[in-house]
C-alpha cells in the first residue's frame, strides 16, 4: 500500500512538495537565514536569533467544518524550512499539526490507504473529489477501512504518536495533496 507524493528526504535534499531552489539557496549559504523557522513554533536562526514567524505555532485554526474541534500546534510551512527538533535537521512541514483526541474527515471521500508508516505513524488517506489526497498521520487507533466512503465530519480514528514529530507528543499531522504537490490543509 503505497503512498502518493513525495517521501520526506533528509535535511536540504528537497522533495517534491518543497522549493529545491530555495532549499539549495539556503545550504549553499551554510547558515539558516530569516526565511528559516525553528520548528514547534519557535522563530529564529540556526544560531539561535530570534525573529517572527508565519507559520507560528501561536496561530490558531480550524478545519472546514463544524464539528472539528482541533487547535492549530504547527502550521504548514509551504517552502520555508524549519527546524524539526526530533530528527535534529531543517526541512519543509508539509501539513499541520492540530491538537485534538478525535479525528474526523475533514472533507467526504474514499479511504485510499491504510499503513504504518516509520516516520509518520498510522496514516490514513482519503481522496476526495477534486483528486486531493488527505494524508491523516499519526493515528493510534483507526475507525474505517480501506474503500469505505466517508463525508466531512465522519470519525476516522484518535491521534496517537508521529514517529517524526514525537517531541510533540500526541497530536495529528494532517497533509493535502494534490499531484504530487503539497497544499495547505487550512486552505484547501
Amino acid at each position: 500500500m503505497g503512498f502518493t507524493g513525495c517521501r520526506r528526504k533528509p535535511a536540504r535534499t528537497g522533495c517534491s512538495c518543497g522549493d529545491s531552489a530555495a532549499i539549495a539557496r539556503a545550504s549553499a549559504a551554510g547558515s539558516a537565514s530569516s526565511s528559516l523557522q525553528q520548528g514547534a513554533g519557535q522563530s529564529g536562526s540556526a544560531s539561535g536569533g530570534t525573529g517572527s514567524s508565519a507559520a507560528s505555532s501561536a496561530q490558531q485554526g480550524t478545519l472546514p467544518h463544524a464539528g472539528w474541534n482541533g487547535k492549530v500546534s504547527q502550521a504548514f510551512s509551504g517552502n520555508t524550512l524549519v527546524y524539526n527538533p526530533t530528527l535534529g535537521d531543517w526541512r519543509t512541514h508539509n501539513g499541520t499539526d492540530y491538537t485534538a483526541e478525535q479525528v474526523t474527515a475533514v472533507a467526504a471521500g474514499t479511504v485510499t490507504a491504510i499503513a504504518d508508516d516509520a516516520l509518520w505513524g498510522r496514516v490514513v488517506e482519503v481522496t476526495d473529489a477534486q483528486d486531493r489526497v488527505w494524508r491523516y498521520c499519526g493515528l493510534e487507533e483507526v475507525a474505517v477501512t480501506q474503500r469505505e466512503k466517508v463525508t466531512a465530519g465522519t470519525r476516522l480514528g484518535t491521534t496517537g504518536n508521529v514517529p517524526a514529530e514525537a517531541q510533540q507528543g500526541s497530536h495529528l499531522h494532517l497533509e493535502c495533496r494534490k499531484a504530487g504537490a503539497c497544499l495547505d490543509p487550512e486552505k484547501n
